[in-house]
């Protein structure tokens, strides 16, 4: 572990140069206007997750994890449950707010839109993208593990998403359930794919994470593999960069970025022609962080603290996490970023309606001298 976490410090001053030749990162922006499309005060009243994508150029769908379903009164979330995984819907043309999907059961009790197939746990949701007209999704399986608290959880499985009628009300939608086998998942190490999903060309690209454990330690790496787009749902066709070539053998899924977050997102900086990864450092951070690379597969540069959410030093209970950047909302040469803040207590989450909505953020990105 400690060899892994040596050679990409090594690599990451290697490419240092590089880094302060690509890009300049100007002061974020708040994008309050963005902000209050999701300030409800009935019904979806906040959730984490974030992930966007386009259905088509019309319009964008947004995928939340746990959601906080119920009413908004005197600045406190009242006669609230929480479900754990809803979407919305808005258009790009727009400001409206987005309509927000929450299924609910035969008795009008909220419930999940997408459930495990083999009932075990939940799903959070990843990252999406419309492929010939189906919509891939990555869904992390997940269940308690007897710790309690707002850690007592673990992931047991990834399960790629298939919606081969996504232009239809997302209450109507056929899901089809593919799990995923390119994963691990044990006391040392985790390793997923679908964090982030990109296509070039006529292949998609899968970001993922290698998190290696030993006691209470633990970071997390970058990690990529790569199907052509006909054969997305035939996991024999997939590959993975070992570092140099692509290979078949996910296990050997090179390291490209250390302290990595479990949600992040990879866009494209067309004016720029460079990628940029968006991430909290090493998960749980008030640090949100860029990397920047010419390549897909990297070298990336050391990663720039681009803002500090204040939101973590309003209260010790507070943390911040699930940084992405949203392309969809953005202009050329910017990042348009998304936030969230959770507390390690859920009744503090219930009275500050600060907490638990997506944050947005502008920033600007030159190279140096524009």
């Amino acid at each position: 572990m400690l060899r892994s976490l040596l050679a990409a410090t090594i690599l990451a001053m290697l490419v240092a140069n590089v880094a302060e030749a690509q890009v300049r990162y100007n002061s974020a922006q708040r994008m309050r206007d963005v902000d209050a499309r999701f300030e409800n005060t009935d019904g979806w009243i906040g959730a984490d997750g974030g992930h966007s994508c386009l259905l088509d150029k019309d319009t964008r769908l947004w995928l939340f994890s746990d959601t906080w379903v119920g009413k908004i009164r005197d600045e406190k979330r009242v006669d609230a449950t929480i479900v754990n995984n809803t979407l919305a819907i808005e258009s790009t043309r727009g400001k409206q707010p987005p309509k927000f999907y929450v299924r609910r059961d035969e008795q009008g009790k909220p419930m999940a839109m997408f459930t495990p197939a083999d009932g075990r746990g939940w799903f959070w949701l990843q990252d999406a993208v419309m492929v010939e007209e189906k919509l891939y999704l990555v869904l992390s399986q997940i269940e308690r593990d007897g710790d309690g608290g707002a850690f007592g959880f673990r992931q047991i499985g990834q399960v790629l998403g298939v919606v081969d009628n996504p232009h239809d009300d997302p209450y109507q939608w056929q899901l089809r359930q593919l799990p995923m086998p390119c994963s691990i998942a044990t006391d040392k190490r985790e390793l997923w794919f679908g964090a982030s999903l990109r296509i070039e060309g006529k292949t998609l690209y899968v970001y993922g994470t290698d998190e290696e454990k030993s006691g209470d330690y633990r970071t997390r790496f970058l990690t990529l593999a790569k199907v052509p787009v006909e054969s997305i749902e035939s996991f024999d066709q997939w590959q993975f960069y070992d570092g140099k070539r692509w290979v078949a053998d996910f296990r050997k899924s090179a390291h490209l970025l250390p302290r990595m977050a479990t949600e992040y997102s990879v866009v494209h900086l067309d004016e720029l022609d460079i990628y940029a990864v968006v991430f909290n450092d090493n998960g749980l951070s008030d640090r949100i962080r860029v990397s920047t690379s010419k390549e897909l597969t990297g070298p990336w540069t050391p990663a720039v603290t681009v803002f500090r959410c204040p939101e973590d030093r309003w209260d010790s209970r507070n943390f911040c996490y699930g940084s992405k950047a949203h392309p969809s909302l953005a202009g050329d040469n910017e990042l348009v970023i998304s936030y969230f803040v959770n507390a390690t207590e859920l009744g503090h989450v219930a009275n500050d309606i600060r907490l638990y909505q997506p944050r947005f953020l502008r920033i600007k990105v030159d190279k140096p001298g524009n």
